[in-house]
């Protein structure tokens, strides 16, 4: 079974890092272009983006 990462979705966060989903390249680019792609973050940075400013 193929993944939505394997699909090309890449996982991404809104700008206030409250609202993270996968995401098609082209959505991306047309709709979310402020959206930070965090599909290849490992968990340190990860967590690390998604605490940021706490």
């Amino acid at each position: 079974m193929a993944t939505l990462r394997d699909e090309g979705f890449r996982f991404c966060a809104s700008p206030d890092r409250t609202v993270f989903r996968w995401i098609f390249p082209a959505e991306k680019t047309a709709i979310y272009p402020d959206w930070t792609d965090c599909t290849d973050m490992d968990d340190a940075q990860f967590e690390a983006f998604v605490t940021a400013g706490d």
